[in-house]
């Protein structure tokens, strides 16, 4: 999962403070990520109450 091993933990993108899963991930085979960001939720509240996450792919 792309932003656990860019940034040491998972992404928050549930707003609560002890979430019992995480579900929102990125997964990439043969490629290559950087740059993951969870999105501020307040941008996307209106469409989900998860944040999206977001990340540069190069192939």
């Amino acid at each position: 999962e792309i932003f656990t091993r860019a940034h040491g933990r998972p992404a928050r993108t549930f707003p609560v403070s002890m979430p019992l899963l995480r579900l929102d991930r990125i997964y990439v085979k043969n490629a290559n990520a950087s740059s993951p960001t969870a999105l501020p939720l307040r941008n996307w509240r209106h469409l989900s109450d998860h944040a999206p996450l977001s990340a540069e792919i190069h192939l």
